[in-house]
Formats: structure tokens, C-alpha cells, sequence
């Protein structure tokens, strides 16, 4: 039938007329067009939540049986609901989970590289007590500053990275 009247499929949603649907099929494109302003924008579920809400849709977890554990996501639009792998394969729940997790990893990263860019490390001094035969006169206190500094860091880089090993384990958000 494509070929006698030279019909053909659209690849993608990007070319579809949005003003010739109607009921269902233009809520989900309303969904979709949605979703791919507002994903590439978002941290996480809160924030694509928030954005969504202005254009009055919701968002809702599909839960395995009577557990609290997360198996799907649900976007509606009046009475209209569609599962995000419905609207789009990139809008199922593993998807965005997985880029809001991405997102999450990047925005630690990011932190951990501008904190490390703020530390500017001095050049090693040895201690008085080093058998060097150099000898310090006056307060040799501040050399140990930057020990101390890099200390610090460690634990929160230590602390940053549990939390994104945890998420990853948990997928928790």
C-alpha cells in the first residue's frame, strides 16, 4: 500500500502535524513536546515534576505490587495517562532515571573539580625536624595549612562518592 500510493512512515515524532490530532493522540504529543523541553533542563524528578506542573501535567510512580519499590512512570494530562515508555522510549522510567543519575554524577564531579581548583597546593617545605640540613628560623605552623586543607577534602570527596555509590545501588531519588 506504501508503494502504490507512495505513502510513507515518519521517522520520529519531530514531523508529525500536531494541529491534525485530536483527543488522545494530541494530549500524548502535548506530553511528549513537554518532556523534551523540559528533561534536558532537569536534575531530577523534582525539578521535572515542577516544570511539568505548569503545563498541567502530573506526574505519577507505578510501584510493584504492594512494595514501595519503583517499577514505571505514569504522565497525565486531565484524564488522560500515558506510561512514559508510551509517550517515548527515552521517557521510561529506567531512562530518565538513568540520566538524572548521570546528571547527579557530572554535578558532583563538577564540585569536587571546582573545590579542587580553589585549593592551590604550595610547594612542599620540609619540616624542621627533617635531616635535610636545612634550618627554619621563626613559625614554621603555616606549612602545615595545606595538610590540613587536603584532609578535608578527602573526606568530602569520600562522603560524595558514597552518596553516588548509593544512589546507583538504591536508584533512589
Amino acid at each position: 500500500m506504501t508503494e502504490k500510493y507512495g505513502l510513507n512512515f515518519s521517522e520520529g515524532k519531530k514531523n508529525v502535524k500536531r494541529e491534525r490530532l485530536k483527543g488522545e493522540q494530541k494530549v500524548k504529543y502535548e506530553i511528549y513536546d513537554a518532556l523534551t523541553k523540559a528533561v534536558p533542563l532537569c536534575k531530577n524528578w523534582q525539578d521535572l515534576d515542577i516544570l511539568l506542573n505548569i503545563r498541567k501535567i502530573e506526574i505519577h510512580f507505578k510501584t510493584k505490587g504492594n512494595s514501595d519499590k519503583i517499577e514505571g512512570v505514569i504522565f497525565s494530562k486531565g484524564k488522560h495517562k500515558f506510561s512514559g515508555s508510551k509517550i517515548d522510549k527515552q521517557f521510561s522510567y529506567g531512562n530518565l532515571e538513568k540520566l538524572f543519575s548521570e546528571k547527579l554524577e557530572q554535578s558532583i564531579s563538577q564540585k569536587i573539580k571546582s573545590q579542587d581548583d580553589d585549593i592551590t597546593p604550595r610547594a612542599e617545605v620540609p619540616s624542621p625536624a627533617d635531616n635535610s640540613g636545612i634550618a627554619f628560623s621563626g613559625d614554621t605552623s603555616r606549612y602545615g595549612s595545606y595538610q590540613h586543607v587536603g584532609e578535608d577534602e578527602e573526606s568530602e570527596n569520600d562522603k560524595l562518592n558514597r552518596e553516588i555509590q548509593k544512589r546507583k545501588k538504591g536508584r533512589s531519588f
